[in-house]
């Protein structure tokens, strides 16, 4: 008698022969597929057993095999955020497994928040500027010592952000998330009370999901309260 196995296929982003570590597809089973959001899949979503979503591709191209896999098991962002695959979660089958990329971003993501609040704060852009133009253009620019830092988002990333803004001398780090809380490093603020913190902050920094509510979070439109 002959046995037909249906095919158990992990789609990778990311060609199988250069990540290190994955099992070997005789010995386990699986078969590896290359798919990084082009307008083919490279096989049958339904015989798709382990999702890893395509890097910063965006929504509609996260979410497009999602309503064909009805065998998979695991759907992995290669993000801190799951937002762009949350529009097609529902038309995955009961017990799918849905992991984000936390521990990866954090230290990469810290740097650069660090980065770019210094060069604000020394006015780096127009030093920029002013090289281009052949110019030297002095000035008085605010250090970070001794400012109010407000850290809105305070998840794994707001957490790293805030270890790195310690050698600072910062005056006081404030954290808001979702909901109140205590955290290794002090309490953590709800989001409603963003309106009163605000006016004590000189560093705001935003570190949440794009979602709906989060959306227009800060933007030049607003009117102040």
């Amino acid at each position: 008698m002959t046995v037909h196995k249906t095919p158990t296929d992990v789609w990778l982003p990311i060609p199988a022969d250069e990540i290190d570590g994955l099992p070997e597809p005789g010995a386990s089973g699986l078969n590896y597929l290359f798919w990084d959001g082009g307008p083919d899949f490279p096989g049958d979503p339904a015989s798709c057993v382990f999702y890893v979503v395509p890097y910063m591709k965006g929504e509609q191209i996260a979410v497009r095999p999602l309503s064909g896999m009805s065998r998979v098991r695991v759907v992995q962002t290669l993000s801190a955020g799951i937002d762009h695959v949350t529009p097609g979660i529902g038309a995955l089958p009961p017990g799918v497994r849905l992991c984000n990329a936390k521990g990866v971003h954090e230290a990469s993501t810290a740097e650069l928040t660090l980065t770019l609040i210094l060069a604000s704060l020394r006015g780096i852009p127009g030093f920029v500027r002013g090289q281009d133009a052949e110019e030297w253009r002095s000035g008085f620019y605010p250090a970070l010592a001794d400012k109010t830092v407000l850290i809105v988002g305070y998840g794994s990333i707001g957490a790293a952000i805030e270890d790195r803004l310690t050698p600072f001398e910062c005056a006081r780090v404030v954290r808001v998330a979702r909901s109140a809380r205590t955290g290794e490093h002090g309490p953590v603020h709800a989001m409603a009370d963003l309106p009163e913190l605000l006016p004590e902050a000189d560093v705001v920094v935003l570190s949440t999901p794009l979602t709906p509510e989060t959306r227009h979070l800060a933007d030049g439109t607003s009117s102040a309260g």
